[in-house]
């Protein structure tokens, strides 16, 4: 019998080297088995190539055919790497339709995937990718709550191009450059990431990036993909060993992208491990008390409530008067007319909206990209 292999080379069953030894030397396979010690069936399933050749069983056609035993073994190697492969090709075919499912352009953009890939080829770096076994396992993992991933998913109807957005991220975080996580650190830190959003400088977020870490928590920014209306996630990788906060710019403006760093924050020092968080996402099981403690912690953090009565005693929201104001208190000019917004006293059509910086991370995309 033999194989086909990917080059299109027939790879021989050795069972066709012992079937021609059988006639050269004029032995039947009922005498082949008895000087072998073995049934007639086995021997004829060796043959066929149903049954593998094993070492001993060389061994001892070696002695009783005459047959080198390295050869005969080399081509059961041979031979069963061209079944290996046949099967391989199978299940990577009945795979194809759900690897079609997944934003695979955003993956080769991202040089993730090679675009020359086939379409088997793909398959199976998708599977790579989640780290799975079948799509049967990736179905459980973000179906279902599951040890691998804590967040239930089930009713998010676009839940390919969310789990791509969150696998993004954990691919993103190196295990080596993280301490251990310190709560106590993270909570001091919230007075130099309050600096830093009011400062803005170019550097910004690699700024809150080594803050974080020195804290024991990941920070990754990972753009937006379609189909995955996503503003942040927090959640522990690793086995629970880092936590990572993982930000997207699905709205450009700066006090969205803060509100939502905050947000996730909150989850880490507020609700520990057993919490995990996706924020945009409709249809997901959360808790709506935790959720709604991590929004009050993040307005808190934006703007203190006594920072918040101040400006809001201003006898006029003018652009002057905010940016005064937010000079004297170190508060970022964008989280106080956010913040009027958020209240309706002005209007998300009003020209101070233009004091709201937009998130600016290209920097980020083009490392990512280029890893």
């Amino acid at each position: 019998m033999k194989r086909e292999t990917n080059s299109n080379q027939m790879v021989d069953c050795p069972g066709e080297f012992i079937l021609e030894q059988l006639e050269h030397v004029g032995m039947s396979q009922a005498e082949l088995a008895e000087r072998m010690g073995r049934s007639i069936p086995k021997i004829n399933e060796l043959i066929k190539g149903k049954a593998p050749l094993t070492e001993d069983t060389a061994l001892k056609l070696e002695n009783v055919l005459g047959l080198s035993s390295k050869i005969l073994l080399n081509y059961e190697r041979l031979y069963r790497d061209s079944l290996l492969e046949t099967k391989k090709e199978e299940i990577l075919a009945s795979y194809v339709e759900w690897s079609k499912r997944f934003p695979l352009n955003v993956l080769k953009s991202m040089s993730l995937f090679n675009t020359s890939n086939s379409k088997h080829e793909t398959a199976q770096l998708l599977l790579r990718f989640f780290g799975v076994a079948s799509p049967v396992e990736w179905e459980h993992i973000y179906r279902k709550k599951s040890l691998s991933f804590k967040i239930e998913l089930r009713h998010v109807v676009e839940l390919e191009a969310v789990s791509t957005w969150l696998r993004i991220g954990d691919k993103q975080v190196n295990l080596d450059v993280y301490p251990d996580f310190d709560q106590r650190k993270l909570k001091h830190s919230l007075k130099a990431l309050k600096q830093i959003s009011f400062s803005l400088n170019d550097d910004w977020f690699d700024q809150c990036k080594s803050v974080l870490r020195e804290c024991g928590v990941a920070l990754v920014f990972t753009p937006k993909i379609p189909k995955a209306p996503i503003r942040g996630a927090a959640r522990w990788i690793f086995n629970g060993r880092i936590p990572l906060i993982q930000l997207t710019d699905r709205y450009k403006s700066i006090d969205s992208f803060w509100f939502t760093l905050y947000h996730e924050i909150a989850h880490l020092i507020l609700h520990g491990k057993k919490y995990s968080s996706i924020s945009g996402l409709e249809k997901i099981v959360q808790d709506k008390q935790k959720e709604d403690e991590a929004d009050e912690f993040a307005k808190n953090c934006m703007i203190s409530k006594d920072e918040e009565d101040g400006f809001m005693k201003l006898p006029n929201f003018t652009k002057k008067a905010i940016l005064d104001y937010s000079n004297i208190n170190k508060i970022h000019p964008g989280f106080i007319v956010g913040r009027l917004q958020f209240k309706k006293l002005i209007s998300y059509s009003n020209p101070l909206s233009k004091l709201k910086s937009k998130v600016d991370l290209s920097e980020e995309i083009k490392n990512l990209y280029m890893k």
